[in-house]
């Protein structure tokens, strides 16, 4: 007579408990519940008779029904465990991704979500990770709920309300839990730990660069609606496997712009290349790199000598390359592809993983950086315009936060190394003497003392010259000092150069007017390393000291090659015309007694012309004077005479 229908699959109806079904004496209520559901139903119980044999009465006579009584059947809900499904028990992806897949289907991956700001990159949404949510039984249905992302203030998940099959039904919310089976292994993966939203959006965020893996438990636990209280789900496990990802090398070039001027010289320029890194520290420890140069045009290699294409030597981290000894009639611009290569590979996953699509775009998985480089090779026209007929005098000024200047010197060398000419040692002169000039002998000055005798390395920088100074073309520099006392005693009228990426110094006028013979190395101007304290060549000084950088690729880097000068026997001044060469600095071997007269304050320079390095000596001075003739040489073997009485005095 009221209540829930529905509610019985047989419904309330009475069953003889005593007396048998003809003359029952007491009887019992019997009924069926229908499955899953709950509620309560009023029923109107009445005893009617058959009246008998006989009336009782006048007018009371055959069936008579008894007052109605009512009675109520209430069936008590139950509330089942919720369920659901994972779309992924083992999601694999990739380091250094993001994917937010879009809403709804298809789950396309981007990296965006309208009106809502990201602060992480990799951040990843997956949607429909858990499906077939369900509260319990078929009348446990969900209500609408929204649900706000906790690491992402202003992004919303949110569910509809469920429609009910047949009143009543248990209208009940659901949440998501998952924990880490090892949360130190998720910590070091996630920036945000994965959790699953309302809808059944799985989120996390990656830490970037981190790979490996992690695995989790997750349950769903509903409220139970307002009739019973809440109960969780079976767990169930996943994990999130973050593939490495090979990243991509770097460097930095000192340059991108280079002159190329005619019958220049192999050039090797030392620390061209810096920061040079495979990528991460990760894969620093496991993968090695390789570093290709070639022109974007492929007629360009013919301004080259032969074997001397640009390469890349990784001792001193230098550019190497040698022009073609016939200069260009015309100035041409050629465009170098500097190309590094790791060998890492890409661990990244191809496609599809897990059933969920990899995004495409914003992952790093490249194995190969590259950069431009132009080389101006000047033409044969140009050598006069840079002849050095005109001159102005530098501007050197201390470096910004420094006090100190640069002191007046003589007998010191100057050399080019890492785009700063550096200022090595030389004498001192005397406060009292501040005019004195050299002796008929440079190793005879009036004192020779650590006081005056400098093993000091100053550094000029280039920098951009102030207006003022524009018009009178002057060259400008700041000036620092690297080292006021290097590892080398104090001298003068010593040589140096640079091969392969690394400074030589070599000889001169020390302590007490000894002459040295020692050879020292460095690559930074600071540290300097002896390579030997006695060398096979007779000590000197006022000699020189070149290299000739080898443009062949593999040991071939280059020789050292050191040139005449004078020594001191107890007799007086021996002057000398040996030359001797070396790929070490370390171990030496006699090339030639040259045909040049003995001396000593000489210069000698290198060219490269019809595919060979000439050597050219000239000038300096012996015990008769001043000399002013010219020699060449293409390898220091053999000498001829270029010019023997040269027009400058």
């Amino acid at each position: 007579v009221g209540g829930a229908l529905g509610l019985f699959s047989v419904p309330p109806h009475l069953e003889c408990t005593a007396g048998n079904p003809g003359a029952c004496t007491a009887a019992s209520v019997a009924l069926e519940t229908a499955e899953d559901r709950f509620g309560h139903a009023v029923f109107a119980l009445t005893l009617v008779d058959d009246g008998g044999r006989e009336c009782l009465a006048p007018g009371r006579c055959g069936e008579d029904t008894s007052r109605s009584v009512n009675f109520t059947v209430t069936i008590a809900p139950e509330n089942d465990k919720p369920s659901f499904a994972l779309a992924a028990p083992d999601l694999l992806i990739n380091a250094n991704t993001w994917c937010i897949e879009s809403n709804p289907p298809p789950y396309a991956c981007g990296a965006t979500i309208p009106g809502v700001a990201i602060p992480n990159n990799f951040r990843h949404e997956r949607r429909r990770f858990a499906s077939m949510i369900k509260m319990g039984d078929a009348y446990e249905i969900r209500g609408a709920l929204t649900m706000n992302a906790s690491d992402l203030p202003g992004h919303i998940f949110a569910v509809l309300a469920e429609a009910c099959p047949a009143e009543p039904c248990s209208v009940q919310q659901g949440l998501f839990t998952v924990e880490a089976v090892n949360m130190s292994s998720a910590s070091a993966l996630f920036e945000v730990l994965p959790y699953i939203a309302v809808d059944g959006t799985l989120v996390f965020t990656l830490k970037e660069q981190a790979f490996g893996r992690a695995a989790f438990s997750v349950t769903l636990t509903d409220d139970g609606g307002r009739e019973t209280p809440g109960v969780a789900s079976a767990p169930h496990n996943f994990s999130i496997t973050v593939s490495r990802v090979n990243n991509p090398p770097h460097f930095d070039l000192a340059a991108t712009h280079l002159d190329v001027w005619p019958f220049a010289l192999p050039t090797e320029m030392p620390l061209f290349f810096s920061n040079l890194s495979v990528g991460p520290p990760d894969e620093a420890a496991e993968q090695t790199f390789s570093i290709a140069i070639e022109a974007v045009r492929a007629a360009d290699a013919l301004l080259f000598a032969a074997g001397g294409l640009p390469y890349f030597r990784a001792e001193g981290n230098a550019l190497v390359f040698a022009a073609n000894a016939v200069p260009p009639n015309i100035t041409v611009a050629v465009t170098l592809r500097v190309r590094m290569v790791d060998s890492g590979g890409t661990f990244r996953v191809a496609g599809a993983a897990a059933g969920w699509s990899e995004p495409r775009s914003g992952v790093v998985a490249d194995d190969t950086m590259h950069r431009l480089v132009t080389l101006t090779f000047h033409g044969a026209s140009a050598a006069a315009a840079a002849s050095g007929a005109a001159w102005a005098p530098a501007e050197v000024a201390p470096a910004p936060g420094s006090s100190q200047a640069l002191a007046p010197r003589m007998g010191h060398v100057a050399v080019e190394f890492q785009d700063r000419v550096l200022v090595i040692g030389g004498y001192q002169t005397a406060p009292d003497q501040a005019r004195t000039v050299w002796s008929p002998s440079r190793r005879l000055l009036s004192e020779h003392s650590s006081l005056f005798l400098l093993s000091d390395v100053w550094a000029l920088q280039p920098l951009p010259c102030p207006a003022a100074a524009a018009g009178r073309n002057a060259v400008c520099a700041n000036s620092s000092q690297l080292v006021s006392h290097a590892s080398f005693a104090g001298r003068h009228s010593h040589a140096a150069t640079v091969l392969a990426g690394a400074l030589y110094l070599a000889g001169g006028v020390t302590l007490d007017a000894a002459i040295a013979r020692d050879v020292w190395r460095t690559s930074d101007g600071v540290k300097w390393t002896m390579l030997t304290d006695m060398a096979p060549w007779p000590a000197r000084y006022s000699h020189s000291l070149v290299s000739v950088a080898g443009p062949e690729r593999g040991e071939a880097r280059g020789i050292l090659i050191l040139l005449g000068g004078a020594s001191y026997t107890g007799a007086g001044d021996l002057f000398l015309n040996d030359v001797w060469t070396s790929s070490d600095g370390g171990a030496w071997v006699q090339a030639a007694q040259a045909a040049w007269s003995p001396r000593a304050g000489h210069a000698v320079a290198a060219l490269n012309s019809a595919g060979a390095t000439h050597l050219f000596l000239a000038g300096g001075y012996d015990a008769t004077g001043v000399l002013n003739d010219v020699w060449g040489s293409r390898g220091g073997q053999t000498w001829e005479v270029v010019s023997g009485a040269a027009p400058w005095a």
